[in-house]
């Protein structure tokens, strides 16, 4: 429900309300009556016989008539609509939204026009003219037309969207398939928003295990290396999202070198609690993806293909340890860790631990989320 509410704000937010108020009222106006007037008891519905033995077709106004049947259908699918745009808004939204609300309008404004044309079981035309309910139905009709039009779909939630469809799809079976989903997806996402883009970069991620998963880990830390790289220059300015982007890349190399990831995570740990404070969920964070890494280096591994080194970057080379500079000194001991186990400092600023970061592209896969900000 607070998700819910969250969403309700800005021109998504007033669309989605007007939406479900448009939608409230067709389905109102389709089961009231659609014939006011003197003789609107004296419709026939369906398929009678005139006065001279000619068959005639009855009223179509109205559930009776059939009419509003179609209405009713329209106003059930703009609501079903305009309540998903509560959780995030979808481009097949602003088209179910424009197609039900012009489809209902059009009905209604053909039954307004010939309500006054309406002839009686005995061949007098009839003194009736458009209902309460007809007129409700088009107005909701109208005001789903006009939520349709001001929705404004949000590319990073189409990303985001088709990425989880992806990530479902790669934690049953990751094949060739699956990756060449999520490369045109990326390349796609690159066209829209930038290859810098945060929610573009973490689709990287998703690469980098998906590479590893079918032994190809040279692949899988190049895409790693492309996501630490490009997360430095996005998010200089901001500190705080930097510290998560290096500890979910710290968390993807895991899924290839454990140990030395392991190592690395001790180092953006300090570097997390000195920048955010012990307390901050990205420092509690990186302590739980420190903790995981050192529970998977202790397990036997199965073989992997050889991996040729990466070029030496900003940071040191993934794989291999951290060589300490010269002189340098085991700190005492951390409010992080174990007294022996500290690594040498953490890597100068803009340099990343050990290439990229883990997890699907809306956030870090294991642990409690970030939140929101």
């Amino acid at each position: 429900m607070n998700a819910a509410l969250a969403n309700i704000r800005g021109r998504n937010g007033i669309a989605a309300l007007t939406g479900l108020g448009g939608a409230a009222a067709l389905l109102l106006g389709s089961l009231l009556p659609w014939a006011s007037g003197p003789d609107a008891g004296r419709l026939v519905y369906g398929s009678g016989e005139g006065p001279d033995g000619v068959a005639t077709l009855g009223s179509r106004l109205g559930l009776a008539g059939g009419d509003a049947l179609t209405t009713l259908v329209a106003g059930a699918v703009a609501l079903a609509a305009a309540g998903a745009m509560l959780s995030g808004v979808r481009r097949w939204q602003r088209g179910t939204l424009l197609t039900a609300g012009v489809l209902a309008a059009l009905w209604c404004l053909l039954d307004a026009v010939e309500a006054g044309d309406v002839a009686g079981s005995d061949g007098t035309r009839l003194d009736i003219g458009p209902g309460i309910g007809l007129l409700l139905a088009l107005l909701g009709a109208i005001a789903v037309i006009a939520a349709g039009a001001a929705v404004r779909p949000s590319p990073v939630g189409d990303l985001l969207a088709a990425s989880s469809r992806i990530e479902r799809r790669a934690r049953h079976a990751v094949t060739r398939d699956v990756i060449a989903d999520q490369q045109r997806l990326l390349a796609s996402g690159e066209r829209r928003l930038g290859p810098e883009n945060p929610a573009v970069l973490t689709l990287w991620l998703d690469l980098v295990e998906m590479y590893a998963a079918v032994g190809e880990p040279q692949r899988a830390m190049d895409a790693a290396r492309i996501f630490r790289d490009g997360s430095e220059r996005a998010l200089a300015d901001d500190p705080e999202h930097r510290q998560l982007h290096r500890i979910a890349g710290v968390q993807a190399i895991g899924v290839l070198d454990p140990a030395g990831a392991a190592r690395h995570a001790e180092a953006v740990l300090q570097e997390t609690g000195a920048l955010l404070g012990p307390e901050h969920p990205y420092t509690q964070f990186a302590v739980q993806t420190r903790d995981g890494l050192r529970r998977a280096a202790a397990m036997p591994a199965a073989p992997m293909a050889p991996m040729a080194p990466m070029a030496p970057m900003s940071g040191p080379a993934p794989g291999g340890p951290m060589p300490p500079p010269p002189g340098w000194r085991p700190p005492p001991p951390g409010p992080y860790g174990h007294p022996g186990a500290m690594p040498p400092p953490p890597p100068p600023p803009g340099a990343w631990p050990q290439g990229p970061p883990p997890g699907p592209p809306h956030g870090p896969p294991h642990g409690p989320p970030p939140p929101a900000r």
